[in-house]
């Protein structure tokens, strides 16, 4: 299970837990009630309900004097939310066994469930000092460690989890002096790393430069820069050396190759897919005459979505291809059908209706077909079963969906998880069926759904309560109440800081963008990370900021600067900033061609550079340098074709800038396309006064405000632009 987890492989990963547990569940029912039988067979028992019948099993003096079953068993409490019966567990063993450390984290672990964070931290320091008494073993202080570290994910506010970080802090030069010298810095790094401390890549990096030979340890460090952003540093390219070096370690080991690909695919230019695709199809079991390597291959295509057209629908065709071949061959799994069905659900999109009737109803029918498939199935996940009912959804089959959201309601309800994903399903159904009163009648069950959260807070931590939160916001938002949607995403972010985005995208499609401003203030000063200033780049570009909007983000955009001075995706967001902001755009050029000077290869920055020179008659030719430049690095991206289609026509070269824009617009629904085709076709009316010009201009502008043009991201100068074309259109 261990081996199937490290390759993703969840499915293997549940086959070999279910028959770990018929095991033990046999042990059991022939009579064996040892205290490891029963531990096991608990831990491998999602109920808690049921977990914790199985371990009613032991008296209370034996699950109090045995560490595991006493760990387990208020785990349990807590997990069930019988918050009074774990701390009675606790208070025992910590009487039974006053001088024993895991007694009394136990017992600050449910003070701390119950925000009783005085009593928390008086129960933590006691175990702190039982370790220092006897002798401060490393196994002793890690305990108090893991504590402090999962205290500071769980206290209920920022200053309470400040304080368990500092508590654990404190403990890492001990616990570091323990290891040999060799490691320490790569266990600082990770100690670091549990406490979510952006050091830990500077450890990590300097581990690195001794060359280590475990790829334990290269994977542990892996990990962390596949889960962080951090100053200064290129993740994913970090990410790829690391994966590399596992791949020279252990070369016949598929999992690492297939990690490799996929970041290579990630990162997402040509010769990047070229070696992915090259990498699995030589790589054994992953060969393209195996079953493994035809997945694989069919998953590479579909995932390459961020090319032109006529490549995309080779791909999708190539894709379906192989995994019709598994199907013949009786190899296909429940995930291959769901990817199937996405894939011909696509190649629909792609042939039109209008440009091939029957074609488009065969691909929508062999879509519905394989969705058929995965609900013949009875083994199907809660995901799985969700990805199911939006496939039946998109494709109208609405009995079956019903069908499929009923299942996931009852699967949900006996795993005693709160979860509104069937009451969303159900309002999506309603919506794309056409029904009336859609909001009238979601909304008393969505509020039944809320008074019946009491029950089951208690079972929940601040990270579970807090994705529960933003599920109902979004729900609020489906029906259209943006009001108490805010209210949610707002009540997720105070439980939880990784809840912020959400809370903040909120507030700017409601048209509080300041407000989304001053969240986001709020959190910069707190901790910066690359990751705010991501989001502050979106807000400010998104749609149409204001003069005060832009006056109340400076500070912001110089702190930015200054906490993250070299680091190119940064100078690349505030260069975006810029391009949108009047005025600056002298300002964007300069910070475009800084991040270029510290990196050439970044083509996103090549074309909105080539954007902004586009827009200047005596700059056309460098303009034309830098797209080809990004589309020669990257493919033939759409938004990079846009682009050149612009200079294009701004060179006087219309009929060509047409024919590159009408490839693009019948792959991509994006409005800016639109909008530009729209300018083309009125230039050549214009230029030879043929209605058909003006009419193909007209409907190209339509379509464009139809997709949203008016919240597109422009520069100064394209809204000039835009609104210019709106004036001629309309008179």
């Amino acid at each position: 299970a261990q081996v199937a987890s490290a390759g993703d492989d969840s499915a293997v990963v549940a086959q070999f837990r279910q028959r770990a547990r018929q095991s033990y569940q046999q042990a059991f029912e022939l009579g064996d009630r040892s205290p490891q039988t029963l531990l096991r067979l608990s831990e491998l028992t999602e109920n808690p309900e049921e977990a914790a019948r199985i371990l009613g099993y032991l008296n209370p003096d034996m699950i109090a004097n045995f560490d595991p079953l006493l760990n387990r068993m208020v785990g349990l409490r807590l997990a069930s939310g019988n918050l009074s019966s774990a701390e009675e567990i606790a208070l025992a063993a910590t009487q039974n066994r006053p001088g024993d450390i895991g007694g009394w984290l136990n017992l600050a672990a449910v003070y701390l469930r119950q925000n009783r964070l005085e009593e928390a931290n008086a129960a933590a320091a006691t175990a702190r000092d039982i370790a220092s008494d006897q002798g401060a073993t490393q196994e002793s202080l890690m305990s108090v460690f893991r504590f402090h570290a999962a205290a500071a994910l769980m206290a209920g506010s920022p200053e309470g989890r400040e304080e368990q970080r500092d508590f654990a802090q404190s403990l890492i030069d001990r616990l570091v002096s323990f290891e040999p010298a060799p490691t320490q810095v790569f266990i600082r790094g990770v100690l670091l790393d549990s406490l979510d401390d952006d050091e830990a890549a500077a450890c990590y990096l300097r581990y690195l430069e001794s060359e280590p030979k475990d790829p334990q340890h290269l994977e542990i460090i892996l990990n962390f820069f596949t889960r962080n952003n951090v100053p200064g540093i290129n993740s994913l390219d970090t990410s790829i050396r690391l994966t590399e070096r596992l791949v020279q370690l252990r070369p016949d080991f598929l999992p690492y190759k297939t990690q490799l690909a996929r970041r290579m695919m990630a990162r997402g230019r040509p010769e990047d897919w070229e070696q992915a695709s090259k990498l699995l199809s030589g790589s054994g079991e992953a060969a393209t005459n195996s079953p493994a390597g035809r997945r694989t291959q069919a998953i590479v295509l579909w995932e390459r979505s961020n090319v032109s057209s006529a490549v995309r629908l080779k791909s999708l065709t190539t894709a379906a291809e192989l995994l019709a071949e598994l199907q013949s061959e009786n190899e296909t799994s429940i995930d291959d059908q769901i990817l199937l069905s996405n894939v011909y659900r696509e190649l629909a999109e792609l042939v039109p209706p209008e440009q091939d009737a029957q074609r488009h109803e065969e691909l929508r029918q062999m879509a519905l077909e394989a969705l058929g498939r995965v609900s013949q199935s009875s083994r199907l996940n809660a995901d799985q079963l969700l990805l199911l009912a939006l496939g039946l959804i998109d494709l109208e089959s609405w009995e079956q969906a019903e069908k499929t959201i009923q299942i996931l309601s009852d699967r949900l309800q006996t795993e005693n998880v709160p979860n509104p994903s069937p009451l969303a399903l159900r309002i999506s159904l309603w919506q794309r069926r056409g029904e009336a009163e859609v909001s009238e009648r979601a909304e008393p069950m969505l509020m039944d759904f809320i008074s019946q959260l009491d029950t089951s807070n208690a079972r929940l931590n601040d990270l579970q309560r807090g994705r529960l939160y933003v599920q109902i916001a979004s729900i609020w938002e489906l029906i259209d109440r943006p009001q108490p949607a805010i209210e949610w995403y707002r009540k997720a972010a105070n439980l939880n800081p990784t809840m912020l985005s959400s809370l903040i995208y909120a507030l700017v499609r409601s048209q509080q963008k300041k407000s989304a401003i001053e969240v986001f203030q709020q959190a910069f000063q707190t901790k910066p990370s690359l990751e705010l200033v991501y989001l502050l780049s979106e807000i400010l570009i998104t749609g149409r900021t204001t003069p005060e909007e832009f006056a109340a983000a400076e500070p912001l955009l110089q702190l930015a600067r200054e906490k993250f001075p070299n680091d190119v995706t940064v100078i690349g967001s505030l260069a975006n900033i810029r391009s949108c902001q009047p005025g600056q755009a002298d300002a964007a050029i300069e910070l475009y061609q800084e991040g270029l000077k510290l990196d050439r290869n970044q083509f996103v920055l090549l074309n909105n550079l080539a954007t902004l020179y586009g827009e200047m008659p005596d700059k056309q030719e460098i303009a034309m340098s830098l797209i080809d430049q990004a589309l020669k690095l990257a493919g033939e991206i759409p938004s990079f074709l846009n682009t050149k289609a612009r200079i294009l026509m701004n060179q006087g070269q219309l009929n060509e800038a047409r024919q590159l824009l009408s490839s693009i617009v019948r792959r991509d629904t994006d409005p800016r396309f639109w909008w530009q085709l729209a300018e083309v076709e009125w230039k050549l009316f214009l230029q030879n006064q043929q209605t058909t010009h003006r009419d193909a201009s007209l409907l190209a502008w339509q379509q464009a405000v139809s997709n949203g043009i008016e919240t597109a991201i422009l520069t100064p100068a394209e809204v000039d632009r835009l609104e210019s074309l709106r004036a001629e259109l309309e008179n």
